[in-house]
């Protein structure tokens, strides 16, 4: 299983590597029963080296596999079932043990999508797979449905509107809560920012 376990945790989800299409390659040549026993040795070591990890270098894993769920949704052709299992075994599985350790994942995204349906397809099934809920904004209520929801979410407003992140980046934050803020391009070096509410 080494192939399936590398030894640095980034090689779990590197999308600038397109580790999650080459994983679904793999999967997509293999039997049923296979597929499940690779995932399930995924799932298990992968959520035994993130519960080994201190709460800095675990926050800084967090944000950047929140980052490359992004990317690879703007990216991938196709969201096969080998994927989103995937997607599931390494994703869900870190954002469940984000939630264990006491944080919750804010995502909030204002890059522009020519289509808007497409930018809901996609992430309607990716970001259920990695245990997030998905806000597609196309009015004002979106704060409004990001407050309501309790768990980790990708917030997602398409519409490229100066300014429109202010009023989600103002809700009140919870201890633990993780607010991650895009407005760059999806490409490499492009910034991020984050920020971490202490846990009590």
């Amino acid at each position: 299983m080494t192939d399936w376990t590398p030894e640095s945790l980034y090689d779990y989800f590197d999308q600038f590597a397109s580790v999650a299409e080459t994983r679904a390659g793999d999967l997509r040549s293999l039997e049923s029963p296979e597929q499940v026993r690779i995932l399930h040795e995924v799932r298990s070591t992968w959520a035994r080296r993130l519960r080994e990890l201190d709460d800095g270098a675990f926050i800084s894993l967090l944000v950047t596999l929140v980052e490359d769920l992004y990317f690879l949704g703007v990216e991938c052709d196709e969201l096969s079932r080998e994927l989103l299992g995937y997607v599931v075994a390494v994703w869900g599985t870190g954002l469940h043990v984000a939630e264990e350790r006491g944080y919750r994942v804010r995502y909030l995204i204002d890059n522009h999508w020519r289509d808007p349906g497409r930018a809901q397809a996609v992430f309607s099934l990716l970001a259920p797979a990695a245990e997030m809920t998905f806000v597609l904004v196309l009015d004002d209520e979106g704060p409004v449905v990001l407050k309501s929801v309790s768990g980790h979410a990708v917030y997602l407003d398409p519409r490229g509107v100066e300014g429109c992140l202010d009023a989600p980046l103002t809700l009140g934050r919870e201890p633990g809560d993780v607010v991650i803020e895009r407005h760059a391009a999806p490409t490499p070096g492009s910034p991020a920012h984050a920020w971490v509410t202490p846990l009590r």
